[in-house]
């Protein structure tokens, strides 16, 4: 179910927490700068309530790869974290209240946002590159 998304495919990740789901949700123009368009309307409740939905997508992602995979730490970057605290604050709450409820244990996940997008693909292939590595070594 859900929105149907650019893939063709219906509820995908990206039409909860994605720049084009964020533009159509707020009727922001793709010629636009995102950034720009939501810190140009400030305080609005709009905005505020669209970011926290899409925040708490991520979190709920953010919960599914925790679950799914057991990673020793999640990584969030790329250009939605330019949005700032009204995107990543929902999402940390998210899964903090949530992350262990699967096996109630007491293991946190740690979490590090990178807020430079710059090369932010590259960095995860050389992430993934060293930790091979270092599990052949």
């Amino acid at each position: 179910g859900g929105l149907y998304c650019h893939c063709g495919n219906r509820g995908c990740a990206e039409t909860l927490v994605s720049g084009w789901a964020i533009r159509a949700a707020l009727g922001i123009d793709d010629a636009e700068s995102l950034d720009a368009a939501i810190a140009a309307r400030g305080d609005d409740p709009d905005v505020n309530a669209v970011l926290r939905r899409a925040g708490e997508a991520l979190g709920t992602l953010m919960l599914n790869l925790h679950h799914t995979l057991n990673p020793a730490m999640l990584v969030l970057g790329g250009s939605l974290m330019h949005l700032g605290e009204r995107l990543i604050e929902p999402a940390l709450a998210y899964f903090e209240a949530h992350q262990n409820d699967l096996l109630r244990g007491t293991q946190r996940v740690p979490i590090k946002v990178i807020h430079d997008s710059t090369f932010t693909a590259a960095r995860g292939a050389a992430a993934e590159v060293m930790a091979k590595a270092a599990l052949e070594a």
